[in-house]
This record gives C-alpha cells, structure tokens and sequence, in this order.
C-alpha cells in the first residue's frame, strides 16, 4: 500500500505521483490546464512548508477565505 500524505511534506528533490487534490471548480480547472491532475508524476523543486507561522505572523497576501485552499495529496 502507498503511502499518501499533502504535497508539503515532501522535500525537494522527491519525485511523487499525485493522488488526488481538494479544490474549488475554478482552481481545479487552473490545476488541470497546467498539467496537475491525478496519476501524473511530479518532481518536487520548492515546499512551502508555513515558515511565516513558526514566526509567530502571518503573511497578507498568503491569507485565502476558508475552503478555497487546494490540498496536494500525493503517493510516492
């Protein structure tokens, strides 16, 4: 069994096959015209892994409204 876990979590440099995502209509559609959809393989080259909140603050402009971020599920 493969092991699934947010595209965060893995460091750069590791190469994945997507899973699945969560995400609304709009971004789903985004994610599919550059290519991002389940069972494509992808190579990881930068994870944001929430610097900004070990800080203790939060950038502005990383701020999105409740359920319209996209989760990255990924399988190696």
């Amino acid at each position: 069994m493969e092991s699934v876990c947010p595209l965060v979590f893995l460091a750069p440099g590791t190469v994945a096959r997507v899973a699945g995502f969560r995400a609304g209509k709009g971004l789903q559609t985004r994610l599919f015209g550059m290519g991002f959809c389940p069972d494509v393989r992808v190579k990881v080259v930068s994870a944001d892994r929430g610097f900004s909140h070990r800080l203790g603050w939060r950038c502005p402009w990383r701020r999105r409204p409740a359920g319209s971020a996209a989760t990255g599920m990924i399988s190696r």
